[in-house]
């Protein structure tokens, strides 16, 4: 039986108010129990009403939900990216012995997953079952690989983000850019994310209870490519995988990468075969062209003064043709030339503008 006490109203909403404020400050402290609202907002219990001047401290104080009655909230800001196997030795492993047939693929020497969209790709999950508390989470983000865009967060393209099989489902569902292979809803399986926060990563969370005897399993799939424009847009990602309690705190976690592909055996060959090059060989810049060089004309005095012999030419205005091309030849050089060495032209230029005017005037004269 519990002994009721009275205490004073003003008292009793300060510790109601002290128990349930939430701030941006002590956000991670909440660990991964928690939900928000459509507008972003983290959702906390009410107190009750309460209409009297003194009430009972047993039935003032409300019920604390239970781990299982709890929604799990998105980390907020980047996540850390180190691999440790931490005092449980969590290991994440990906069985690539029969996936030659299937449509993703595995590369130990590159520790990197080749799967094409929507395609399930199992990994399973081991840790010290027995020296752990249950229940535990296992939460897939992911991330960009490149260190200078760890600060962004990856995000499902705007094409896939508007299939018409969207219609209905959870924003952050949406949005995420991994799934779960289980159906939406499916109990243990939790969307982390929330679209109004941009610190607020995505993140798939599974739950695992007691204590298994087995390497726990879950399959994935991917539902944008890296080569989405408005998405991932061609940068390498990761897949960060933590082991956590219920209270968020991290016991373990370990990275793998990912490729999302139309191709991915022909992908992996690539890269592999990249890896293996020699390293001067490996992602050397292509040679830039040696600037052409310029080509160097010798020029040759031409201003010896010639005398044609008479030559029959058939046709006046052939003749004025060929005459008036020589003409416009040397006023070209006399253009070019210092005006003390221009005077020796004079003289050939004066005699063939005659000639022209003569057989033009005899031209017209005919």
């Amino acid at each position: 039986m519990l002994k009721q006490e009275s205490v004073n109203m003003a008292e009793f909403e300060y510790d109601i108010n002290q128990m349930y404020s939430v701030d941006s400050m002590n956000l991670e402290d909440l660990g991964p129990l928690g939900t928000f609202n459509s507008q972003g907002n983290l959702v906390v219990l009410s107190p009750p009403d309460v209409s009297e001047e003194t009430l009972d401290i047993a039935y003032a104080m409300p019920s604390v939900p239970s781990v299982e009655d709890m929604m799990p909230v998105s980390p907020r800001g980047p996540p850390a990216r180190t691999p440790f196997p931490g005092g449980l030795n969590f290991v994440v492993e990906i069985n690539a012995a029969d996936t030659n047939r299937k449509k993703y693929l595995y590369s130990h020497q590159l520790n990197r997953i080749y799967v094409d969209i929507k395609t399930n790709f199992p990994v399973q999950f081991r840790w010290d079952f027995e020296r752990a508390g249950s229940p535990m989470f296992v939460r897939a983000t992911t991330v960009f690989s490149d260190d200078a865009q760890s600060e962004k967060r990856v995000e499902r393209c705007l094409q896939h983000t508007h299939e018409s099989a969207n219609a209905g489902i959870d924003p952050t569902i949406v949005q995420n850019v991994l799934h779960s292979s289980a159906a939406p809803g499916t109990q243990g399986v939790y969307y982390c994310g929330a679209a109004c926060l941009p610190d607020s990563w995505y993140s798939v969370l599974l739950r695992v209870d007691g204590r298994p005897q087995e390497p726990c399993s879950h399959a994935y799939q991917f539902v944008c490519k890296n080569s989405c424009s408005s998405g991932i847009n061609r940068r390498s990602i990761d897949i960060i995988f933590t082991l956590e309690d219920h209270t968020g705190q991290v016991y373990g976690r370990q990275a793998v990468g990912a490729r999302v592909c139309a191709c991915p055996r022909r992908d992996k060959h690539k890269d592999e075969g990249a890896a293996r090059a020699p390293p001067d060989k490996r992602r050397a810049p292509p040679p830039h062209p040696a600037p052409p060089r310029a080509k160097k004309v010798k020029v040759e005095p031409d201003d010896d003064v010639l005398l044609l012999p008479p030559l029959p030419i058939v046709g006046r205005r052939t003749m004025i043709t060929g005459l008036e091309v020589m003409l416009n030849m040397m006023e070209a050089v006399v253009a070019k030339t210092p005006e003390h060495e221009a005077d020796k032209y004079q003289s050939s230029i004066r005699a063939l503008r005659l000639k022209i005017q003569e057989l033009r005037g005899g031209s017209q004269a005919e």
